[in-house]
C-alpha cells in the first residue's frame, strides 16, 4: 500500500472519529502495536465503551473507535501491522489538526472587550 492510500485511509477514518480525543486514540493504536491483532483491539475498545468505571465521555469514545475501526476492518486486517501502524498515525496527526479547527461558531469574529484602559494599562507608583 502506497503513503497516499494510507492517507486518503487515514482521512476517511478521521472524518468519522469527529470528537475522539487523540490521547484515547493513541491508547488503543498502543495497544494495537503490542498486540498485532485488529481484533483484539476492537474487543477493548467494546469492553472500555461499556466499562462502568470510566465517564460518560471517554466511554463514548471508545464506542466511536469500536465503530469506526470495525467498519473497516476488512480492509484493516489484509494490510501488513507497518501499514496499519502507520495509517493510524496519519489518523493520529489529521486528529491534532482538526483541534485547532473552529467547531461551530466556537471561533470569535470581534475582540472581546477589555475593562477600561485595556489589558496593558501603566501602573501608578
Amino acid at each position: 500500500m502506497n503513503v497516499d492510500e494510507k492517507i486518503s485511509l487515514a482521512e476517511v477514518l478521521s472524518k468519522e472519529l469527529i470528537g475522539v480525543e487523540r490521547t484515547e486514540w493513541n491508547k488503543c493504536v498502543e495497544y494495537f502495536r503490542n498486540k498485532n491483532d485488529l481484533g483484539k483491539l476492537l474487543s477493548l475498545a467494546k469492553l472500555l465503551s461499556n466499562s462502568p468505571m470510566l465517564r460518560e465521555r471517554p466511554q463514548r469514545t471508545y464506542q466511536k473507535i469500536y465503530e469506526v475501526l470495525s467498519k473497516k476492518r476488512n480492509q484493516l486486517e489484509k494490510m501488513a501491522t507497518t501499514d496499519a501502524l502507520e495509517t493510524f498515525g496519519y489518523v493520529s496527526r489529521i486528529l491534532i489538526g482538526n483541534l485547532s479547527k473552529p467547531i461551530g461558531g466556537m471561533l470569535r469574529e470581534t475582540e472581546p472587550k477589555t475593562k477600561k484602559g485595556g489589558p496593558y494599562r501603566k501602573r501608578r507608583t
